[in-house]
């Protein structure tokens, strides 16, 4: 399945009734994002360099291995990393995980939420280690760039737009050398390349 560049939802109410709940939660505090993988990221290359490239994704084998290998350890990595970040920061913490998944939902629809809510209720954005892999991750890296909210790694240190620039073109690289789909990644990275030229 080809992912669009830029996301083209298709639960557009159900967006804006999550969001608004989201805005309705926060009311107004000093939010931080936590952008880590949860369908993609190292780990799915790593499972799929290892045995998920001899599945073919619509096999129900696919999936469950993929929900074991990938998607269970990286919704459990944010535990750990929120636990780290709420000692640190101090603040209210929104982390994709938190929204289980939903019916009829397509990766367009999530990244358009996941987008809105960066715009419109958080002042900071923590990327946790091995985001750039994730298709997702690189959008909201994007998205915080274009509308100037901090970003950092996940030991709370400055991520840089020309640092975001080198992590997706690496992974691209090390992606690419595995057959891996990268289309999505090298259109994030030319619009990134873009902001940097015109900044």
């Amino acid at each position: 399945m080809k992912e669009m560049f830029p996301p083209q939802p298709k639960k557009v109410k159900d967006i804006e009734l999550i969001l608004t709940g989201v805005k309705i939660a926060v009311n107004g505090r000093n939010v931080v994002y936590i952008s880590l993988p949860i369908t993609t990221g190292k780990r799915f290359w790593n499972w799929h360099v290892d045995s998920g490239d001899s599945l073919r994704i619509s096999d129900c084998a696919y999936l469950r291995e993929h929900q074991k290998n990938v998607v269970v350890p990286n919704r459990g990595n944010v535990q750990r990393i929120m636990k780290v970040l709420e000692k640190k920061v101090g603040r209210d913490i929104i982390s994709p995980t938190l929204l289980e998944d939903l019916p009829g939902w397509t990766q367009d629809d999530y990244r358009t939420l996941w987008a809105r809510v960066l715009k419109e209720c958080v002042n900071m954005v923590v990327f946790a280690e091995g985001w750039e892999y994730s298709n997702g991750c690189a959008y909201e890296f994007l998205i915080a760039t274009q509308v100037g909210i901090r970003r950092v790694n996940e030991h709370l240190r400055p991520l840089r737009l020309d640092q975001g620039i080198r992590k997706i073109t690496k992974a691209i690289q090390e992606m690419q050398r595995c057959n891996i789909t990268v289309e999505f990644l090298k259109s994030v990275r030319k619009r990134l390349i873009y902001l940097l030229r015109t900044k």
